[in-house]
């Protein structure tokens, strides 16, 4: 993981975490720094400036919600012009003249979901 400057992150709107914290913590608009623990519970942050220059900081990234294969096309349809893949997979799928295509290099190839894919579970938003 590459050194972020804690500051800038949290003033371009970034949640940051120290490396191996489960938390994270952001720039509330009233509040000011907060942390954010995993069951969301949210306080205000008594770190000071020095203790932010001190540590290890890295961009804190959401989890990706997971979808089964109908909850992703269901996604698509509902969504206007979104994609999907399979987690870990860059294969960006999507819905073109209503039939479901595969972008590859060049273009897209009509998709045929396998029964693999049909019965999977990690499908994810594209970004």
């Amino acid at each position: 993981m590459t050194y972020i400057n804690p500051v800038t992150a949290l003033k371009e709107g970034k949640k940051i975490r120290m490396k191996g914290d489960t938390y994270y913590y952001y720039l509330h608009e009233t509040i000011g720094l907060v942390y954010c623990t995993q069951n969301g519970f949210i306080d205000k942050s008594s770190l000071s400036a020095n203790e932010l220059l001190k540590s290890d900081w890295e961009i804190y990234e959401e989890p990706q919600k997971t979808m089964n294969f109908l909850e992703a096309v269901e996604y698509l349809d509902d969504n206007g012009f979104k994609k999907i893949c399979r987690s870990g997979d860059d294969n960006d799928i999507y819905f073109m003249n209503h039939e479901l295509v595969v972008e590859v290099v060049g273009g897209y190839n009509s998709y045929r979901a396998s029964r693999e894919d049909i019965n999977a579970t990690d499908w994810v938003a594209v970004k």
